[in-house]
């Protein structure tokens, strides 16, 4: 009987690279910052996601993350939905995942999320079937998640 491989869970993490990049991570934070504030988070889906318009040093940084995932998987990800997370002192996310129960076909295949502080720039890539939450901030500034979806082509 030969023995078939139905699923494989997925998690990869790095740090950016960011004295040898091009992008500029604080007119990233800038321009997050001012999406945030121009938004009634009352008025948000019970996660509190901020969908963003992309803009061109997201999505460098979302092109390096690709390729490094390309690298170690050989899979293409093209992406589905863009958001941020904010979350001010002692907030977190509840726990979720991102799978689609009403029509699974239309699911994210992958989820990363970037956390925007200037002396880590950390990500972290996973299969969109994952439970996770975000543990409450413990910093006195706001903690700004990037966080995309993607379908694997």
């Amino acid at each position: 009987m030969k023995e078939v491989e139905l699923h494989k869970d997925f998690i990869m993490s790095a740090f950016l690279p960011i004295e040898h990049s091009h992008i500029n991570f604080e007119r990233i934070r800038n321009y997050l910052e001012y999406t945030t504030d121009n938004i009634n988070i009352e008025k948000l889906n019970r996660y509190k996601d901020i969908k963003i318009e992309t803009m061109q040093d997201i999505t460098w940084l979302m092109d390096y993350i690709e390729g490094k995932f390309i690298l170690k998987t050989g899979i293409t990800l093209w992406p589905k939905e863009i958001n941020i997370m904010v979350h001010n002192k002692n907030e977190g996310s509840i726990k979720r995942n991102h799978l689609n129960y009403a029509n699974l076909k239309d699911s994210p295949d992958i989820v990363m999320l970037y956390f925007l502080e200037s002396e880590k720039n950390k990500y972290v890539l996973f299969n969109s079937h994952l439970e996770y939450y975000l543990n409450p901030n413990i910093s006195n500034e706001q903690r700004i998640v990037l966080r995309v979806t993607y379908e694997e082509r």
